[in-house]
Parts: C-alpha cells; sequence; structure tokens
C-alpha cells in the first residue's frame, strides 16, 4: 500500500517538472523581448551621458541656502523687505489681486515676454543670525508668513560670539559681520553652499541665477564676490579684466562653498591672514572684508569674481561708472531675454541693489522724485538716479501685502 503511494506522487512529480521548466522559460523569455523593447524604445534617452543628466537633476533638488545677520530689531522691516524683493523676482507672487505688483509711472518695461507659469520651486531655506533683542520679532513676522517650499532657522548671536569678539575691529558693523567667517561652523555640515545678504538689499532678478554661478566654479573655488566700486578706474568697466583692482571685492552679496571651505580647513586660512593683518596694523578698518580680501588676494585660485550687476553700490558717487548699469521695470513673469537685446545695449540691467547704509531710505534722507522714470536703455543711471530708482522700490514693497507672496 505504502509502496502505491509513493509511486503515484513520483509519476505526478514526473509530470510536474516539465510544465515546470517551460513556465520558467516563457517567463524567461518575456522577459527578454521586454528588456529589447525597451532599450529599443529608450535608445534616444540613454545616448545622453548619465552623469550629465543626474547632475542636472541633482541641481534642481538641491535646497538654495540664504544666509543674513539681523541684529537690532528695526532691521525686521528691512529683512522683510529684502525677502520680498527675492520671492517677487521668482515670481512666487499672486498676479489676480490688486496691490500685489510693482508699477512704476511711464518706466521703461524690460522688452521680455511674459509666462505666468514660470515659478521656481526650488526650496529657499532661510539662516538668520540675530540677537536677543530681535529673536522675538524675527519670529513672530516669519511665523505668520506662510510660504511654500520655504523654510528658516534662527540662530542666537551670542551663542557664536566667543569665535570672534577677541578680534581688534573698528569697523561699524562690529562683531555680526566678523561671524561671515566663521559659517563653516555655525552652519550644519549638511549646508554646502550658502549665500550671504545683507538686510536693506533689494533683488532685481531671480536669485537661482545668482545660486547657479556655483555651478560654474573651477574645482579650487570657494569664494565669490563683486569687485568693489570705490573709484572710476577703468579697469573695473571692463567686464573681462583678469586683475583684482587696488580697492579690491565688496563682502555685500557672496557666494560661499562651505563644503569645499571645511576641506581646506578654512578656519586655519582665515585665523593665519588675521594674524598676517595684526601683525602690520592694530585692529581691522573693514571687518571681515578685509579679512576675505586679503585672503583672495595671497590665493587667488580660490577666487570667483561675479558681475558687477549683482552688487550695484548706492553709497559712491563714483559707483555709476565702475558698474554701468540700467534699471527697466521687470515684471515677475517675464522670461529672461535679455541675451537677445544685450548685443545692442551696452549696459546690462540691474540684478541687486546694495544699499551700504544700516538706515532705511528715509533715515538716511534718500528721496524718491516719482516723475524720474528712466526711459530708455541707451544711458546708464547716475548714482543719484539709482538712489531715487531704490527709494522707489523699496517704498513699492513696503505697501505690497505680505499675503500677496506664495
Amino acid at each position: 500500500m505504502h509502496a502505491t503511494v509513493c509511486d503515484n506522487r513520483q509519476k505526478r512529480s514526473e509530470h510536474i517538472l516539465p510544465w515546470r521548466l517551460m513556465r520558467k522559460w516563457i517567463w524567461g523569455l518575456c522577459l527578454i523581448i521586454f528588456l529589447l523593447c525597451f532599450f529599443h524604445c529608450c535608445e534616444e534617452q540613454i545616448s545622453i551621458p548619465f552623469h550629465k543628466d543626474l547632475s542636472d537633476v541633482l541641481q534642481k533638488l538641491e535646497p538654495m541656502h540664504i544666509f543674513l545677520s539681523v541684529i537690532g530689531e528695526k532691521n525686521v522691516p528691512r529683512l522683510l523687505n529684502t525677502l520680498k524683493s527675492l520671492l517677487y523676482y521668482q515670481n512666487r507672487v499672486r498676479h489676480d489681486r490688486e496691490g500685489c505688483l510693482i508699477s512704476i509711472r511711464n518706466a521703461t518695461v524690460l522688452p521680455c515676454s511674459r509666462n505666468r507659469t514660470t515659478v521656481s520651486r526650488r526650496t529657499i531655506h532661510l539662516h538668520l543670525l540675530a540677537d536677543e533683542e530681535t529673536r522675538g520679532s524675527l519670529y513672530s513676522n516669519l511665523s505668520q508668513w506662510k510660504l511654500q517650499n520655504f523654510t528658516w532657522t534662527i540662530y542666537p548671536t551670542e551663542e557664536h560670539l566667543d569665535k570672534v569678539k577677541w578680534i581688534p575691529n573698528n569697523h561699524s558693523d562690529g562683531n555680526s559681520a566678523l561671524l561671515r567667517l566663521t559659517l563653516t561652523t555655525i552652519l550644519p555640515e549638511f549646508v554646502h553652499k550658502v549665500i550671504t545678504l545683507d538686510v536693506g538689499m533689494l533683488l532685481n532678478d531671480d536669485i537661482e541665477e545668482l545660486w547657479n554661478h556655483f555651478y560654474h566654479f573651477r574645482s579650487e573655488q570657494i569664494l565669490a564676490y563683486a569687485w568693489d566700486q570705490k573709484s572710476n578706474s577703468s579697469v573695473r568697466v571692463k567686464r573681462d579684466a583678469p586683475v583684482i583692482p587696488a580697492y579690491r571685492c565688496n563682502g555685500g552679496p557672496g557666494l560661499q562653498h562651505l563644503q569645499r571651505m571645511r576641506l581646506i580647513n578654512w578656519e586655519a586660512l582665515w585665523h593665519g591672514t588675521l594674524e598676517t593683518i595684526l601683525e602690520k596694523q592694530n585692529h581691522l578698518t573693514e571687518g571681515e572684508q578685509e579679512v576675505m580680501r586679503t585672503i583672495i588676494l595671497q590665493n587667488s585660485d580660490l577666487y570667483y569674481k561675479l558681475p558687477c550687476e549683482w552688487n550695484v553700490q548706492t553709497y559712491s558717487g563714483t559707483a555709476s561708472e565702475c558698474c554701468q548699469v540700467i534699471w527697466p521695470l521687470h515684471y515677475p513673469d517675464q522670461v529672461d531675454c535679455w541675451t537677445k537685446h544685450a548685443h545692442n545695449i551696452p549696459f546690462q540691467p540691474v540684478k541687486l541693489v546694495h544699499s551700504d547704509l544700516h538706515l532705511n531710505p528715509s533715515e538716511a534722507n534718500w528721496t524718491s522724485n516719482s516723475s524720474e522714470s528712466y526711459n530708455g536703455f541707451e544711458q546708464k543711471l547716475t548714482t543719484s538716479e539709482l538712489r531715487n530708482r531704490y527709494v522707489q522700490t523699496y517704498n513699492k514693497l513696503l505697501d505690497i501685502e505680505l499675503a500677496c507672496f506664495t
């Protein structure tokens, strides 16, 4: 009886085994046919170099980190205005709500087409260094501003002052500016790159274009600044001039590649440079800029030159000679078409204006003449005209409600 059962099982097993083998063979054949069809259909796509494709994707996903120091409660409205200009020219503003767009009577408009779907959605993370007096107001204002893809962190200034308060420094910006030398230690390790801005700066273009200069860095470059605008030296007007001028670089908007700075032991580099400076003089006269400039002069391979239109300065009467610009009205949803017109126009449009003041325009007695519109592209703006347009734009942004931004 047992032998019969075993014999029947063996026969069933012999019958099932060929079918299992055939089923595996059929599945294998189907898989081969599928893969052949897939690679045939995707032949054009896979011919694109994979590393370039991956790099483009990673760049689009990479969050944009921006650092500002906000010392004193009076600087909170100035910070908010800077952020408004930043969001405005990313087209993160409502077009269906009255009072959300800037208009200037009879102004020349940038001759580019408009596309409301052109909106930057790259995540922005704001890193704010603030003192105890300022943090409450800062937190209150930012908390009520509901923005998409926008996050922020506040760092207490007093937790980091020991890093720089021992440095003899006569610059009016004090220790808060010196702390820019220490961003490799203030900001978390996961922050690989950062844009540094000042409160009171106004954007006139998408800040993502400024961020994208990181992708033009050579492998050894770690710092990017525009040249200072203190004289009418002709070398400054030439955009391709290779020589760093006597007045060197301005520490306004800047790019710091923190990942590379950490790798080359940035802390040791700036400390050593500072010691060299203090051996020749008793104190710093221009704060952290003095240290940055010396590092750049001694290690020019670390430096990437930003175009001057990303740091248009207004404090000097000769600044407009150093960086010759125009300021057409630029709608937030305009597609960048400047390259189509640039060959006919000798001047660049303003991208960022640096007021270089610790005061807002009203405190500085800068007034706006609303009748001036600066029509045309044929003539560069004077410093007086730049200040006038700055005040116009600053006041327009003040009037735009936070609810206008998305």
